[in-house]
């Protein structure tokens, strides 16, 4: 009768283990540093492509907001770049930290469908051409004005 115990004592720790390593490797990825590809796209950036007019803005702790057409509602979350290809996804940092624990729970068992892909061909330093995964592109200027106000 003894033998219950210690093994649920023992699937215990051996799930508190494997949490502590999974909440370990979350924040190892989140603080790794940035490659060259994500150096170069830190910063505000604007076009005037059809359907993606506005702003773009990429900050150095991979966190982006969007501000797409006047008067809209910012749109906001998580992003990476490798080998020319953009990978983000919205999460809305105004909200709760449970609510976004709730969001992401969520995501992860739908396999994240609100993750989206851009392709990314730096032309300069201040210009780049985006093709979004739907086949829509455009050119993106950087927005050199933003980092003086």
């Amino acid at each position: 009768m003894t033998d219950v115990p210690i093994r649920r004592r023992r699937w215990l720790w051996l799930g508190l283990i494997a949490g502590l390593l999974g909440l370990g490797a979350l924040v190892f990825w989140s603080f790794r540093p940035l490659n060259s590809e994500e150096r170069h796209l830190v910063g505000t950036w604007r076009t005037q492509a059809h359907r993606m007019q506005g702003s773009y803005t990429f900050t150095a702790d991979r966190r982006f907001t969007f501000v797409v057409g006047a008067g809209r509602r910012p749109l906001a979350g998580s992003w990476s770049l490798s080998k020319g290809r953009l990978t983000y996804y919205f999460n809305d940092q105004t909200e709760p930290l449970r609510s976004r624990i709730t969001t992401f729970a969520r995501n992860l068992w739908d396999g994240f469908p609100n993750v989206k892909h851009w392709s990314i061909v730096f032309e300069s330093t201040d210009r780049m051409e985006v093709t979004l995964s739907g086949g829509l592109s455009g050119a993106f200027d950087r927005d050199c004005d933003a980092s003086e106000r």
